[in-house]
């Protein structure tokens, strides 16, 4: 698997490796000890990508962006 099939978006829609534990709307680092909220989609590329958050709140803001 390529880097480019393992990368996700961050708050600045700026690729990072994929399992990073850095949230998709503020960028604050995740405690992966404990559930998180997520969701997927395709970004404007076509790709594939899954989109984690530190809370609900943050992911509700994503969603509404």
């Amino acid at each position: 698997m390529s880097k480019q099939d393992t990368t996700t978006t961050n708050a600045s829609h700026e690729p990072k490796e994929f399992g990073s534990d850095t949230c998709s709307t503020c960028g604050r680092r995740i405690d992966t000890t404990r559930w998180r909220p997520a969701t997927t989609g395709r970004d404007e590329t076509g790709q594939y990508q899954v989109y984690v958050f530190c809370d609900a709140d943050c992911r509700d803001g994503w969603a509404h962006d």
